[in-house]
């Protein structure tokens, strides 16, 4: 992939968001960009409080590796709101080449180029926010960021550290070690993905997330030492440090930093454990993030002159949105906000640059309570993809969820990701999409729960055009389907020390719901000799143009029930409805033939999406960057 930063956008501050109010009622107003760092630009997120005192402390929010990165996402916003809210300017960023910033993670000398996003982003926060001293904050591999730009010269002053790996092998070591107990790599009848190898054997590295780092990076990451990373000028800098009681290594990080001069402060970090559970499940530290305000806060610290003045040739610029090419074609991405009632949704737009298109839209939902990215990335390479196709792809994050406003652990009740609610705001989307001038016609790609509101919007709308569902749950709400086959049968599992008694009712009920679940198949295999309501919903879709397309996992309870209650028979001669089955059990399709075999079908579903809109209106026009 090819880039450059588009000169017809516009530089400068962000203008384009107005303050959102934050629960503790401090106004906070965050801007999305891109930063022309170089080699690579990034997208940040700028958390502004409402008046900014001149040469105020900045803080730099460095996000972490893989897994990590997708169980902190909703913690980095929260903190970096809270820090806005006390009066220090936060800015978060992707670095390039992976979430929503330019570029791919196969790219060339990456950790030079997130060292480089690093000190630019510090950089920027110097010079157009007018920050004194900067802190560079960051969990795991975010603090090893953060520590490599201030020893390289980034004008990062400060350090907020939290399970930082004083060694990248041992990072990488641990990340191979959670991908090898967690990813089904049984993908029997897959094709082998292209440019790219089936397994991480040849020294390439996939990780828990299904994220892909070259064997060129993770070798670089490898021989990361921070104990031979010196920082300049020690003495005059200042670390936080969080410790989790009984961890050795945090207790030898803090040895070695207070050996460098560096004045240290620790801090407790005993809520490390529930901020790194799944992004539904994960906590925010409320007591780390308070303990970072007041360290901020400390005498004198504000004032204190940086460590290391900055030294830069030419100021970093800031940008609304970007241009780069991909696959040839130039794509234009920039960032877009709705209000609701509720508060602000948060999402990006990617567009073709003087390319053809139709009159088709794609937008691509939330999987679970995952931000916009989509699984292993897979959503920001699906719009880009699409968009150089000359299709206008949208990503976006729904309530509570990524860069959206809305509580942290909204989804904690499993019926919210099917209320009724959800599929309006779909719906509101594809409005304003439509008011922005983007064609009005559109494709929906669900995955899990964002299927069943592709499937619910698709039968209301008549605008959508193509529901591509991934391992749909169901078509309809029901209680049972959404707590007991998942949830009990398959969810609930015992433990090797539970007591017999346990691990035999355990077993027991197993059975039961088993049981029930077959008595209420047979029923509903009887009440089906004529058309039930799915089947009546399948072809009004058909019958109507929608292109369907249903791809579930194997061992998906709906596929199964679609096999084995005559579905599969009706849902064979409808002309618009395709019913794929994913080659492997993995449940976030993360092994590399599993995510080509994906991308493949949801291809050609598109294409078929576009063949049935250029029959209906063959008329062509252009959308334009300007």
């Amino acid at each position: 992939m090819q880039l450059h930063v588009a000169e017809r956008t516009r530089d400068g501050a962000a203008s384009l968001e107005q303050p959102i109010h934050s629960p503790a009622g401090a106004v906070v107003s965050t801007h999305p960009l891109y930063l022309a760092t170089r080699p690579d630009p990034v997208f940040v997120t700028v958390h502004l409080p409402d008046s900014i005192r001149a040469g105020t402390a900045g803080v730099v929010v460095c996000p972490p590796f893989g897994w990590d990165e997708i169980c902190t996402c909703r913690t980095r916003r929260a903190w970096a709101n809270a820090l806005a809210e006390a009066g220090f300017p936060a800015l978060r960023l992707d670095l390039p080449g992976t979430g929503d910033s330019p570029g791919s993670p196969r790219d060339g000398d990456r950790l030079s180029a997130w060292t480089a996003a690093v000190g630019g982003a510090a950089d920027w926060l110097r010079q157009e926010i007018g920050c004194g001293r900067i802190t560079g904050l960051g969990i795991g591999f975010g603090g090893m960021m953060a520590w490599l730009a201030a020893a390289r010269g980034a004008p990062i002053d400060d350090l907020a550290l939290w399970a930082v790996p004083m060694q990248g092998r041992r990072l990488l070591r641990e990340t191979r070690a959670s991908a090898d107990l967690s990813i089904d790599y049984g993908v029997e009848g897959a094709p082998a993905p292209q440019n790219s190898p089936s397994s991480p054997d040849d020294g390439d590295l996939l990780d828990e997330a299904g994220l892909i780092t070259t064997k060129e990076t993770v070798d670089a990451i490898a021989s990361l030492d921070l104990t031979k990373l010196a920082l300049p000028n020690p003495s005059g800098r200042r670390v936080l440090l969080f410790e989790r009681p009984g961890v050795a290594a945090d207790k030898r990080l803090r040895d070695h930093v207070e050996s460098t001069g560096a004045a240290v402060t620790t801090a407790p970090g005993d809520s490390y454990g529930a901020m790194m559970r799944y992004a539904r499940f994960a906590e925010v530290p409320t007591t780390a993030i308070t303990e970072s305000i007041s360290w901020l806060r400390a005498d004198g610290f504000r004032t204190k002159a940086p460590a290391l003045a900055a030294v830069t040739s030419s100021r970093v610029r800031s940008f609304h949105a970007i241009e780069f090419l991909h696959d040839g074609v130039a794509v234009r991405e920039r960032s877009f906000s709705i209000q609701f009632e509720w508060g602000r949704l948060s999402g990006v737009i990617s567009e073709p640059v003087g390319v053809p298109t139709g009159g088709v839209s794609a937008v691509l939902l939330n999987n679970g309570s995952d931000r916009r990215i989509g699984p292993n990335r897979m959503w920001v390479e699906t719009a880009r993809r699409w968009a150089a196709r000359g299709v206008p792809t949208v990503r976006f994050d729904q309530r509570g969820i990524g860069d959206s406003d809305g509580g942290e652990n909204y989804y904690l009740d499993i019926e919210r990701f099917y209320d009724a609610r959800a599929t309006d705001e779909v719906i509101a989307i594809l409005d304003y999409l439509e008011g922005c001038g983007l064609p009005d016609r559109f494709a929906l790609v669900g995955f899990c729960s964002s299927a069943y509101y592709s499937f619910q919007a698709a039968l209301v709308d008549e605008r959508v055009l193509g529901a591509f569902m991934i391992n749909a749950p169901f078509f309809y709400r029901a209680w049972w389907d959404m707590h007991v086959p998942n949830g009990w049968v398959s969810a609930r599992k015992h433990r090797q020390d539970d007591p017999w008694f346990i691990a035999w009712g355990l077993s027991t009920l197993k059975g039961m719901l088993r049981a029930l679940i077959h008595s209420r198949r047979l029923l509903l295999r009887a009440r089906r000799l004529a058309p039930d309501r799915v089947d009546a919903a399948l072809k009004h879709l058909s019958d109507q143009g929608t292109e369907v397309l249903l791809m579930f996992k194997p061992d998906a309870h709906l596929y199964h029930e679609i096999l084995e209650d005559r579905h599969f028979d009706r849902i064979a001669q409808l002309p618009n409805v395709t019913l794929a089955r994913i080659p492997g059990c993995d449940v976030r399709f993360r092994p590399l033939a599993l995510q080509r075999f994906v991308s493949d079908e949801l291809d050609r579903a598109l294409t078929r999406t576009l063949e049935s809109d250029r029959a209906a209106s063959p008329k062509l026009r252009i959308v334009s960057a300007a």
